[in-house]
């Protein structure tokens, strides 16, 4: 029963190492990374501040500030000061952020769904529910001092 669970850690990793691959593969038509296409899709309408993206996108801040540079001179973010407390600075699309938003987000969704069509909806299901109770286990180690 062990050495099955060493196996399922391997397989774990394989398959996230595979799927992170095809799944930029189908990113780079956009010329973004996953994050930049995390931050996009966060952002969408919203209006959020560097540490609110790098909670959603479970990146440190310093990371989050580089992509966002990144994403701002090719013109698809900006910053903006925050209107009830103007030290806080916050990000949102740009019009161009806006219209390649509305074009990758569907396309990438498309692609994600034709990648997984051989997996039944039951199939589908069962590996939601088991991998949500693995993120449960996996945030209860994480939340143990070292």
């Amino acid at each position: 029963m062990e050495e099955q669970k060493i196996v399922l850690k391997r397989a774990l990793i394989q398959v996230s190492g595979k799927l992170g691959k095809l799944l930029q593969r189908d990113l780079d038509r956009y010329g973004l990374s996953g994050v930049e296409y995390g931050i996009l899709r966060n952002l969408g309408e919203e209006v959020l501040t560097l540490s609110e993206l790098s909670q959603r996108l479970l990146r440190v801040n310093s990371n989050i500030t580089a992509l966002i540079d990144h994403l701002e001179q090719r013109g698809l973010v900006e910053r903006v000061r925050d209107r009830e407390d103007r030290r806080v600075i916050r990000v949102q699309l740009t019009g161009a952020g806006r219209a390649l938003r509305s074009r990758v987000v569907p396309d990438h969704n498309h692609y994600v769904m034709e990648m997984l069509a051989p997996l039944s909806a039951a199939e589908t299901a069962s590996l939601i529910q088991l991998l949500g109770k693995l993120q449960t286990i996996c945030d209860q180690g994480l939340e143990r001092p070292d």
